[in-house]
């Protein structure tokens, strides 16, 4: 297995009895990867020190997985009472039919009483090898696409790092691909019913299905009328480009994607996705389901007597400087030229009413320059 599919996400600990002579681990796993497709059987190991290589090592246990287990929900892969106190390492690896790891997660936790230990392992780690470039050496796990070191828990939120999910709204993926956030990352699962009579795809697109019955905005195809409602073209053909997906997942483009009367930042499937308010005096523009639309953060640029400040769609302001021997304030002093120079008021020294005195100096207002 390359080292690219070693991925691990974040994990939470939940005390099950409050008798400190209890004793014993429960694990469950969620994961958005289905039983019976993606793997066959979870491997659980347990020990004591550090798991130094791939070979199973420790307190072995395998469970084979039901096709259908609703493992997003979460599902129960071992039950060790043998596990006492103290300091466990606990690796949970999903395996192919060939008993290949696919996934697998280290927790490091420790024990002083029963406990039940949820393992999420999301997809999203699939092409994730912790450390990555920049993170800390110790971030040896995956959290929702992000590495973090063992210790990261619910309990021990300081030790985690990256961005972490708060709902499940936050999780939702692609046109159907419906997210469930569990404990900081997301697990999205696909959503045929999104599709129209057509099938949710790995990457959480619908595949083209045969004639729905949908409106749709494409043109009208060959081939007899549907036998569905009325629609804009939709006929017993395949199913047109512009045909109606679940929710708004082109933002910019202009068009009512999920026919629900309301496109692109107006529809708050949008809320929070970069967009272009046209405005060159906002920077960081984001669809707003407040204000039904897109609305950036306000820069203001003011100009200074020899530089001119202008917008520039940016946090900050682009500086032109005005051309040298540009007028600028008068400083009130009559023995002085106010000229624009290097973009600052420059007071030169001047003589005005110049007259020769007889010592060849220039009189300026009655003083000596």
């Amino acid at each position: 297995m390359g080292a690219r599919y070693v991925a691990v996400v974040s994990f939470s600990l939940a005390v099950v009895a409050c008798s400190p002579a209890s004793s014993g681990l429960t694990i469950d796993l969620r994961t958005d990867l289905s039983p019976g497709t993606d793997f066959a059987s979870v491997q659980t190991e347990v020990s004591s020190t550090p798991f130094a290589n791939g070979a199973p090592s420790g307190m072995v246990h395998n469970a084979s997985v039901v096709a259908g287990t609703d493992f997003v929900a979460g599902a129960r892969v071992a039950d060790l009472p043998e596990v006492g106190g103290g300091d466990w390492f606990v690796r949970v690896s999903l395996l192919d039919a060939m008993n290949r790891p696919l996934l697998r997660r280290t927790t490091q936790l420790t024990l002083s009483s029963r406990y039940a230990l949820t393992v999420v392992i999301a997809r999203s780690c699939a092409r994730v090898s912790c450390p990555e470039t920049g993170d800390d050496p110790m971030a040896t796990e995956c959290n929702g696409g992000h590495c973090v070191v063992p210790r990261c828990s619910p309990q021990t939120p300081e030790r985690c790092t990256g961005p972490r999910c708060a709902g499940d709204t936050e999780c939702q993926t692609g046109a159907c691909g419906r997210g469930t956030c569990a404990s900081g990352a997301c697990l999205v699962r696909p959503d045929d019913t999104a599709c129209h009579g057509g099938a949710c795809q790995r990457d959480f697109t619908c595949s083209v299905p045969l004639d729905a019955g949908m409106p749709d905005a494409g043109p009208v195809d060959g081939g007899t009328p549907d036998v569905g409602p009325q629609d804009a073209g939709h006929d017993a053909g395949p199913q047109d480009a512009g045909s109606c997906v679940a929710r708004e997942t082109a933002c910019t483009n202009g068009v009512d994607d999920d026919c629900d009367g309301m496109q692109d930042c107006a529809d708050p499937d949008c809320n929070g996705v970069a967009c272009d308010d046209g405005n060159l005096c906002t920077h960081t523009d984001r669809c707003s389901s407040a204000t039904h639309g897109c609305a950036g953060t306000p820069v203001s640029c003011v100009n200074e007597p020899c530089r001119t400040h202008s917008c520039n769609g940016t946090a900050t302001c682009t500086s032109t400087d005005l051309p040298t021997l540009t007028a600028c304030p008068d400083d009130g002093n009559p023995c002085t030229a106010d000229w624009c120079g290097g973009g600052t008021c420059v007071h030169w020294p001047a003589a005005d009413n110049m007259q020769y005195d007889g010592d060849y100096n220039h009189r300026c207002c009655g003083g000596r320059v």
